[in-house]
């Protein structure tokens, strides 16, 4: 199982808006939405670790009852 950052910004664009706009779903996009500070791109490690903040931020942003199947979907 893989849980997708991406995809769970997808699915909650979705429900919000009729319309993705270009670079609506780009990380550096997402990270802002959350109040994220900016990360150097291009880097796996740098990557990887805004990838993580960002799903601790959609976490967070979801509530204390969220399940990994919740996640999964």
């Amino acid at each position: 199982p893989v849980v997708d950052t991406m995809l769970l910004e997808q699915k909650k664009w979705m429900s919000q808006n009729n319309f993705i706009q270009p670079n609506t779903l780009k990380l550096d996009s997402c990270r802002k939405r959350y109040g994220l500070h900016r990360h150097r791109a291009h880097n796996a490690l740098e990557d990887a670790l805004a990838t993580a903040e960002l799903l601790l931020a959609h976490i967070q942003h979801k509530g204390k009852h969220i399940s990994l199947a919740d996640l999964l979907s």
